[in-house]
């Protein structure tokens, strides 16, 4: 199990669905945009870096990696210097019927 997926875990048991670490700073833990209330010590470059291992190879710029934690999601994951994100993510099955395309209602003239 890789290290960030403790913080994964409570993320999800929170009801949270982003995480953001950056070396220096707190963990921050969102829900729709809405920052949670958990309170944690910032974290020094060191520690940051420990919890990526497994997820990327280093601390290079990425963008829209997925990230599997097991038994408890998956995640979208963008990497920049010192700073990494992870949201949670559904996979829409290839076999899914895209949403109806919403029809324009016809103009229909009023009785004579």
């Amino acid at each position: 199990m890789a290290q960030i997926d403790t913080l994964l875990r409570m993320l999800v048991s929170h009801g949270g669905d982003a995480l953001r670490i950056e070396a220096g700073k707190a963990p921050l833990f969102t829900a729709s945009g809405t920052p949670l209330r958990m309170t944690f010590p910032p974290m020094n470059a060191t520690l940051h870096q420990h919890l990526l291992q497994g997820v990327v190879s280093d601390d290079s710029p990425a963008e829209d990696l997925l990230y599997e934690a097991p038994d408890i999601g998956a995640f979208r994951v963008s990497v920049g210097t010192g700073v990494a994100v992870f949201r949670a993510y559904v996979d829409e099955p290839e076999d899914a019927e895209p949403p109806p395309v919403p029809v324009a209602a016809e103009h229909i003239a009023p009785p004579s």
